[in-house]
């Protein structure tokens, strides 16, 4: 029992990796489950060990087996790579310190000959991916030194060149950044000034980054309709899509921070009368539509109704629009594709070992139907807004212009891949008209 409790922090991070290993779960459902709140340790420390892994996965796996003699058994494996991350992101504390931790606890969880076995391993492991780290630039050796797929690797280089290929690679190993978003309000402004502390300021309008420490204070502000946790690279598209006062249609909405963005720049480019009497409908699958709820219950400025439904069924989603008695035209359609997240693997890391090659053409065949069926609801003369969160072109430029090619009442306004950076994720977008 007062091994259990010394080594709390160890159990929850090995099961974890371990949780994460094992299939391809979500690091964000992993997380809930092995660090719950109220739990014996700090929360924050085990996710950012969970999460150093997953940026840090084939390059650990790398320098562990190039000091084994042969594969190290399961257990013994995982607790070298929970305590291989543990020690990358324990900023000051001793890597000794940290080893000698995870060997006492390797004695509990394995046994004495094993945690001999895990403590040599571990002694030698900074040496053995620093020489994988100076390793040359193939492919292959940058899919070990940035944990990334190799031919996702190749793919990048023979789409961006080698020069960006590696600009997102680096990027890619960057603890992602917490981004408040500031709505269109002057009660927003005046509310903001007394948590301006918390921030610096960003190159994109309305986007603040929030300083190391001060998330306990800042989320305070979370609680009213003024303010949104949400990359840039989220706001793109909606400031492309740049919606009037109307009627609006936001299909894979969920969770609904585009949804806000777009009701916010409704707001932004009218008067207040003519936002109060503006729509806005946000459309998600049952299981995904809770979250987005929450969200349309702060935005009471303007008309918002959620609509439960299949949206690759577009019989299903006009009857469940005809239920609510809502319009079956828009001013605007907006589509939040889902995709391969290839633009945000340095937030969602795990992504990165879910996806293949054939995920990328199945996406693309999903969006392309999608498409298809918000098309039915754009109103002669409105608009058709795709986005993703992908930088493939396969999801992004070849579904517009695959769709375009069928649908000849349609025409390509814009177009853009974003490739992700310090400040922002990576996202396509494309704005599409119909014709009158």
């Amino acid at each position: 029992m007062q091994h259990a409790k010394k080594y709390e922090f160890n159990s929850a991070v090995l099961k974890a990796v371990e949780s994460c290993a094992a299939g391809r779960r979500k690091a964000d459902s992993v997380m809930e489950e092995c660090f719950p709140t109220g739990c014996g340790f700090s929360r924050s420390a085990a996710e950012a060990v969970l999460l150093q892994w997953l940026r840090n996965r084939m390059l650990i796996d790398a320098a562990v087996f190039s000091l084994c003699k042969k594969n190290p058994k399961k257990n013994a494996l995982n607790v070298l790579r929970a305590a291989a991350a543990d020690a990358m992101s324990s900023e000051g504390t001793k890597f000794a310190q940290v080893v000698h931790n995870w060997v006492g606890f390797s004695k509990t969880k394995i046994s004495g000959n094993e945690s001999g076995f895990v403590n040599a391993v571990l002694r030698k492991l900074p040496d053995a991916v620093e020489k994988l780290r100076r390793s040359s630039g193939s492919a292959e050796s940058l899919a070990i030194k940035y944990s990334h797929p190799q031919w996702l690797v190749e793919k990048w280089t023979k789409q961006f060149g080698a020069e960006k290929t590696l600009e997102i690679l680096e990027c890619s190993q960057t603890p992602s950044e917490v981004f408040f978003r500031v709505s269109p309000f002057p009660q927003a402004s005046k509310l903001f000034s007394d948590y301006a502390v918390c921030f610096s300021k960003t190159e994109f309008e309305n986007f603040f980054k929030l300083k190391g420490g001060f998330w306990s204070r800042a989320k305070e502000l979370l609680k009213s309709r003024f303010f949104y946790v949400q990359d840039p690279s989220t706001y793109f598209a909606p400031l492309q899509f740049s919606p009037m006062p109307g009627s609006y249609l936001d299909l894979c909405a969920a969770p609904g921070g585009k949804s806000r963005a777009i009701a916010d720049l409704i707001l932004k480019n009218g008067s207040a009368e003519k936002s109060k009497n503006s729509l806005l409908v946000g459309v998600d699958l049952p299981e995904r539509a809770g979250q987005l709820a929450e969200n349309f219950s702060k935005i009471d400025f303007m008309k918002a109704e959620v609509a439960e439904c299949d949206i690759l069924d577009g019989e299903s989603l006009s009857e469940t629009l005809s239920s609510k008695n809502l319009p079956l035209e828009y001013d605007g359609v907006f589509v939040d594709a889902p995709c391969s997240n290839t633009g945000v693997l340095r937030r969602r890391p795990d992504a990165r070992y879910r996806i293949s090659e054939n995920d990328i053409a199945a996406c693309a065949k999903k969006q392309l139907e999608i498409l298809e069926t918000a098309k039915k609801f754009v109103k002669p003369g409105g608009k058709l807004e795709y986005s993703t969160c992908s930088i493939e072109k396969e999801e992004n430029s070849e579904v517009v212009h695959r769709f375009l090619s069928k649908n000849k009442n349609f025409s390509l306004i814009s177009e853009n891949i974003l490739l992700p950076k310090y400040e922002n994720d990576g996202a396509g977008y494309a704005l599409i008209q119909r014709d009158v």
